[in-house]
């Protein structure tokens, strides 16, 4: 993620403290147009004209702050990245609301069931009050899953520990019986 992207973001929550759920539904109005979110990016409407589309558009009344926001990466030529701002300021939020967020990747889909043991079982490992998880399918897993979570990567894959297990293989010592088997 960029700087800017950064910076935009902590502007916009900072700015929005009194009301960032509701900020953060009000984005997801926006991004849903898809016709007004497209005008807005299109390189063939003007500044001006975009400007009054955020002035007007009925997804915006009443948040003069994510209107301000919004105009101002208008004006820097940077409103593409305002989808990736919105997840910085979700991403915030809930590190604030003492959670984390969390990516899974699994050889296969997990259950419904699986999907909340895994975010309870992250959350009692972290020590966390919630988790925002997302889920990955990657089937050279094998089996398994890889979780990532505030820095930290537990591999718990079948592809993991068969590289770990190589890993070994390859520092054990000269001739202790084993380069045969290889």
């Amino acid at each position: 993620m960029s700087e800017t992207i950064e910076r935009y973001a902590a502007t916009l929550y900072g700015l929005a403290a009194e009301d960032r759920a509701g900020l953060i539904r009000t984005a997801d109005a926006l991004l849903a147009d898809k016709a007004l979110w497209a005008s807005l990016r299109s390189g063939a409407v003007s500044p001006a004209e975009k400007a009054e589309l955020l002035r007007t558009a009925p997804e915006l009344a009443g948040s003069e702050v994510l209107r301000g926001v919004l105009g101002l990466l208008a004006q820097e030529g940077q409103l593409a990245d305002f989808p990736a701002v919105l997840e910085e300021v979700r991403r915030l939020d809930l590190i604030a609301r003492g959670g984390a967020p969390c990516t899974v990747t699994c050889a296969r889909e997990p259950d419904e069931a699986m999907k909340e043991d895994l975010r309870k079982a992250v959350c009692r490992l972290r020590g966390l009050d919630q988790a925002a998880m997302s889920f990955r399918v990657d089937p050279e897993l094998l089996g398994g899953f890889v979780v990532e979570v505030q820095g930290v990567t537990y591999d718990y894959s079948v592809k993991g520990r068969l590289d770990r297990l190589a890993r070994g293989l390859e520092d054990a010592p000269e001739g202790d019986g084993l380069e045969g088997l290889i």
